[in-house]
């Protein structure tokens, strides 16, 4: 966990071959606005949004080949909504729903 920053700017971070890990922004200490993420391929393997340090909005996450994994919606840092999870040839695994972070079994 990264407790030191202090920067109002976005940031960069890499794997050890020289692609791009991570990039976004930071207020203050706190993740805030848009983040994505990618293998060391250089291939995407993330897209979400951070609201003052914890997960907010739509988030997509990718296998390395291009496929989407999962998709669904932070609110307040938990998952909220419709979420859909898939396998790596892009087949479609569950369809889950959440509220307040809790799997809504109604």
């Amino acid at each position: 966990m990264i407790t030191s920053i202090a920067k109002n700017d976005e940031w960069k971070f890499y794997w050890d071959n020289g692609q791009l890990y991570f990039k976004g922004s930071w207020s203050g200490s706190l993740k805030h606005g848009p983040w994505k993420s990618y293998y060391p391929t250089g291939n995407l393997l993330g897209i979400g949004s951070y609201k003052n340090g914890r997960r907010d909005g739509n988030i997509v996450s990718y296998y390395d080949n291009g496929n989407v994994e999962y998709d669904g919606q932070f609110i307040k840092g938990m998952r909220d909504g419709r979420w859909r999870y898939y396998e790596s040839d892009g087949t479609l695994l569950r369809v889950m729903h959440y509220k307040n972070g809790i799997v809504d079994k109604s």
